[in-house]
């Protein structure tokens, strides 16, 4: 019966940890998208401005 206990802890344990390590990664495509967003809106706002000065 203790094996078992053992078994199903340490197993819990593996499953926080997966759902830890899910939520960091999405985390972490999050504020890449948000990055890349921000780069592509930085990067379109100068050729206009450089557009209208022309």
């Amino acid at each position: 019966m203790r094996r078992v206990y053992v078994i199903l802890s340490s197993l819990l344990f593996s499953i926080v940890k997966i759902k830890g390590d899910l939520s960091n990664i999405i985390e972490s495509l999050v504020t890449i998208k948000g990055f890349l967003q921000l780069l592509i809106m930085y990067n379109m706002r100068p050729k206009e401005v450089g557009c209208c000065k022309d």
